[in-house]
């Protein structure tokens, strides 16, 4: 199970930090860190791409079932004496 999205962010921006700060390295090494941190940011965006679209299908559940709860409160307001 992946780690939670905060967590994960917390550690790109630790492989962020400690690649901006490194000196003396050599190429590969900043190449396999960059790597390393293109490969988080890809799993933290994936990562956030889907937690969107569960947060879109809930809202859509959440407005359905709203628009349903509000059509069935006016029914029963309507059979209410006037």
């Amino acid at each position: 199970m992946p780690a939670p999205i905060e967590a994960r962010v917390t550690n790109l921006e630790a492989l962020v930090a400690g690649v901006v700060t490194q000196q003396g390295d050599d190429r590969g090494r900043v190449d396999g860190n960059h790597r390393r941190v293109l490969d988080e940011f890809g799993n933290v965006h994936e990562e956030l791409s889907k937690l969107r679209e569960d947060v879109t299908a809930i809202r859509q559940e959440a407005e359905a079932r709203h628009t349903a709860v509000m059509g069935a409160l006016n029914a029963i307001l309507e059979r209410l004496p006037k």
